[in-house]
């Protein structure tokens, strides 16, 4: 029997593929579950499309606290090829969560959905608190501009990943990838430095 975690890597498969015109039919075939056995886990696509969200999410968090501690002697910019090569990994993933789109969270339907839904907004909350953090250590030693609040470079360089994004995973431009990363690097290093 499939697990939770399987079918939720078959629904990234499907969604990232489809996006919200990926029915749980497609969900159910891709994960080689009967539909109405998807329906008894997951009660609705919206929960579904939830749990994919937690996962990315969790992926995401683990990733900050590895880049982190990896950044704690190296340079800033380094970030951004730890950043890229974690996006180009999980290509299906992160495609997924931008094609998804869910209903805010008053107008889910069930309380296990709405905790879901918090659950997740607490994983991203402490993602960007971890690289607010980097960005702060990075600034107290003097290795990048202080003038800013850590969140707004880390806002900057959200923006500069949702290009290179957009540029990979949606367009399909394969082989880019290094001078994409190459040009954001070169980015942050005359954009950030003091």
């Amino acid at each position: 029997m499939n697990t939770n975690e399987e079918i939720v890597r078959a629904a990234i498969k499907i969604f990232s593929q489809k996006g919200m015109a990926a029915t749980m039919k497609d969900v159910a075939h891709m994960a080689g579950v009967q539909e109405n056995c998807l329906f008894k886990r997951f009660h609705s696509k919206d929960e579904l499309i939830l749990c994919v969200f937690r996962f990315f999410w969790e992926l995401v968090l683990k990733e900050a606290v590895a880049i982190r501690d990896a950044l704690m002697p190296v340079r800033l910019e380094d970030s951004v090829t730890l950043t890229c090569q974690f996006m180009l990994r999980e290509k299906d993933l992160v495609r997924a969560f931008y094609s998804c789109h869910v209903s805010p969270k008053n107008n889910f339907s069930t309380k296990e959905v709405f905790a879901l839904w918090e659950e997740i907004e607490k994983l991203e909350q402490a993602t960007w608190q971890i690289l607010d953090d980097v960005v702060a250590k990075k600034q107290a030693a003097g290795e990048i501009m202080d003038k800013i609040k850590p969140s707004i470079i880390r806002q900057m360089l959200a923006g500069l990943y949702t290009y290179m994004l957009y540029r990979e995973l949606f367009l399909d431009s394969e082989g880019e990838a290094e001078g994409l990363i190459e040009s954001l690097k070169n980015v942050v290093q005359q954009f950030f430095r003091p």
